[in-house]
């Protein structure tokens, strides 16, 4: 009884202590997991950039590039200039200017383009050729020896139409503007009275109206300053009622969507500001068809040329009209690539012939010099716009942010990987703080 009244009450202290010290009870983690979701949402917009459909679709291109500095249908096809017009201009939405896009050791897209310019003959070709050149910052007027805007110019007929057809002359149209010249009133006119009766653009005035030419015709409007007009209402109404239930475009009504016609229908619907939710449905629809490389397949069931498709869509990602503006040149070290027309032209490989195109080539002819609805470009800086949409083409073409594009799921699935080892961490730290106690 002694030994008890002695030694119990040390003891049973001696027994409390160690109990606390075995029972692990779960407070203050919140604080710390808080403070690790936090670091990772600040860290999620970078990692969502990185993988969003726009810029993997650019790192797509930029990939496809030959060491001739063009580009074939796909990745590792002959170069030639259809398809590297289109890749120009869908990387120079994204920010790269030609002059800039080349592999290491490889030739620009700028240098392609020009060692091929003596074989240009096409009016699609002159046209694309024009914004392409445009878009680097080089003058359409003394290229490669030849002027490029005169031929242009010269192709164009007395009714004011290139060759009679609407698709010629919208993006005839377009080229003008971007080369800082007018249109004329007579070409406008021309191309104002060749909409059909149910709203759309057809390939020609007689000819039914399709997606292509009714997304490309919104962009030929907004150039001539009538994005506001009853004929651009007439044209967004058209599209508004040919979209499918996936969201995508048919070349012509009621057919499948696929990805070529339905950038059009979006990027001719952001040039006039209408049709958003259209637009959106749009988008929506290639970011379905995107594949896991960056590449844009052409439909749900076909993959053909996916350099053209992913170019295309590229510029409805970045929500970019044509004419695009010119696109500021990359800081380059002491050694830099030598200007387009110095450089030591290297035979494309495999020839300039392309695999069969999933669609017609919707590039068109040139465009003559005329008064026209909007104020010459001439004497404006590189980087002005002459119409809202190009003065917003280049703040998009300066950030990499696609305004569109949200957090992707491996990005999602990264921030929630990052939560859970936090939490699990924290819940290690402070269960061995409590055995220690």
């Amino acid at each position: 009884m002694v030994f008890c009244l002695l030694i119990g009450p040390a003891f049973v202290r001696a027994l409390a202590r160690y109990r606390r010290r075995f029972e692990v009870r779960w407070r203050s983690a919140v604080p710390v997991v808080a403070t690790l979701v936090l670091a990772v949402l600040v860290a999620l917009p970078g990692a969502a950039l990185a993988a969003s459909p726009a810029s993997r679709a650019a790192r797509y291109l930029e990939r496809a590039q030959n060491d001739d500095g063009g580009f074939g249908p796909a990745r590792g096809e002959a170069s030639n200039q259809l398809h590297t017009g289109w890749a120009a201009l869908g990387l120079a939405s994204a920010g790269r200017n030609p002059r800039d896009v080349a592999r290491r050791g490889g030739r620009s897209i700028a240098a392609y383009v020009e060692r091929g310019a003596g074989d240009l003959r096409d009016l699609g070709e002159l046209e694309r050729t024009v914004l392409v050149l445009r878009a680097a910052g080089l003058s359409p007027e003394h290229f490669a020896g030849r002027n490029l805007l005169r031929e242009l110019t010269r192709r164009r007929r007395n009714d004011g139409s290139f060759d009679g057809f609407t698709s010629y002359t919208s993006f005839g149209i377009l080229a003008l503007r971007a080369a800082g010249k007018r249109v004329g009133k007579k070409t406008a006119r021309w191309f104002v009275r060749a909409q059909n009766d149910d709203g759309g653009f057809g390939v020609s005035p007689a000819a039914a109206s399709d997606s292509d030419m009714t997304g490309v015709g919104l962009q030929a409007l907004a150039a001539i300053g009538r994005s506001r007009g009853a004929v651009a209402r007439g044209a967004v109404a058209w599209l508004r009622g040919a979209q499918n239930a996936d969201g995508g475009f048919s070349l012509t009504r009621g057919g499948d969507s696929n990805s070529q016609s339905t950038a059009y229908a979006v990027t001719g619907l952001i040039a006039v500001g209408a049709g958003n939710d259209v637009a959106d449905r749009g988008l929506a629809y290639l970011r379905a068809r995107q594949k896991g490389n960056g590449s844009v397949a052409y439909s749900a069931t076909g993959n053909q040329t996916p350099v053209w498709v992913t170019a295309q869509a590229l510029l409805a990602f970045r929500r970019a009209p044509f004419p695009l503006v010119t696109v500021p040149r990359e800081p380059k070290p002491a050694a830099a690539e030598t200007p387009a027309a110095a450089e030591k032209p290297v035979p494309p490989k495999g020839g300039a012939t392309g695999a069969a195109k999933p669609q017609r080539d919707n590039e068109v002819a040139a465009v003559p010099k005329d008064d026209n609805e909007g104020p010459t470009l001439t004497g404006l800086p590189p980087d002005a716009g002459s119409t809202p949409a190009e003065a917003a083409n280049l703040q998009r073409a300066a950030s990499e942010t696609d305004p569109d594009d949200g957090p992707s799921p491996a990005a999602l699935a990264l921030a929630a990987a990052g939560v859970l080892a936090g939490v699990w961490f924290a819940r290690r730290r402070l269960a061995r703080r409590r055995l220690a106690d």
